[in-house]
């Protein structure tokens, strides 16, 4: 009896040695490919223009996106009572496609607003008639991602929006396979000038074309904590 309890005894710590190691494996693995993969897959549409930052610096970017979304993305009009703390900025939204944008703009990076506890920051929106301009706010957590373009290849670059001072969408690209992604990917760095981009990731259409064939999210999501409305919207 007590000879087959030694055995039971010893299986088990055989069956749990096995599983640590197992899992010690496995996020080894996952922690590699963080490290290589960074920010991991890419929109399945790419958005590209030009990002200044509050360095005044200005870049070639591609693969655009305001918190991790690049259609339907959640912003809240101004109420006229700036006084009402416990305004819900969820009981007026408007949703906003970089298709149909041509510029984001923050000239007050510290034009704040608090509302229920949160921090929201002015953000004019100017539409692809280039005369159309909305004032909006948004949660000052919110950051913009994107690829900076340059000649030794994409950068990946986050930046809270209340350090970016413009935001220029020139156009965007179909979705495509990963393999020919990253080979024109690799075109659009190589030929990457200082004020344009001379290659962009083909093929490329304008901003009126049909939104239609356009994912409605894109394929990967970040770091950054969503808000419940967010959440509500498939953030």
């Amino acid at each position: 009896m007590k000879k087959n309890r030694g055995k039971n005894t010893s299986k088990n710590f055989t069956i749990q040695l096995l599983s640590l190691l197992l899992l010690a494996g496995w996020g080894t693995k996952d922690d590699n490919e963080t490290l290589i993969a960074g920010a991991g897959k890419k929109p399945s549409v790419n958005f590209y223009g030009t990002v200044i930052d509050n360095t005044h610096a200005g870049v070639q970017a591609q693969y655009i996106n305001l918190g991790g979304l690049y259609r339907q993305v959640p912003v809240y009009l101004i109420p006229k009572d700036l006084h009402k703390k416990d305004y819900n900025p969820a009981d007026n939204i408007a949703r906003i496609d970089l298709a149909e944008i041509s510029q984001i703009k923050i000239s007050d990076s510290e034009k704040l607003y608090t509302f229920s506890g949160r921090t929201y920051i002015e953000i004019e929106i100017v539409s692809n008639d280039k005369k159309t301009t909305n004032t909006y706010m948004v949660e000052s957590s919110k950051k913009i991602y994107f690829d900076e373009l340059n000649e030794s290849g994409p950068i990946e670059r986050e930046l809270m929006l209340t350090a970016v001072q413009e935001v220029n969408i020139e156009g965007y690209t179909s979705p495509q396979p990963d393999s020919k992604l990253a080979k024109n990917t690799e075109t659009a760095a190589a030929n990457c000038q200082t004020n344009k981009v001379s290659a962009q990731i083909a093929p490329s259409y304008n901003k009126t074309h049909n939104l239609e064939d356009l994912s409605r999210e894109v394929e990967y999501s970040h770091s950054e904590n969503p808000t419940p409305e967010d959440l509500t919207n498939g953030l």
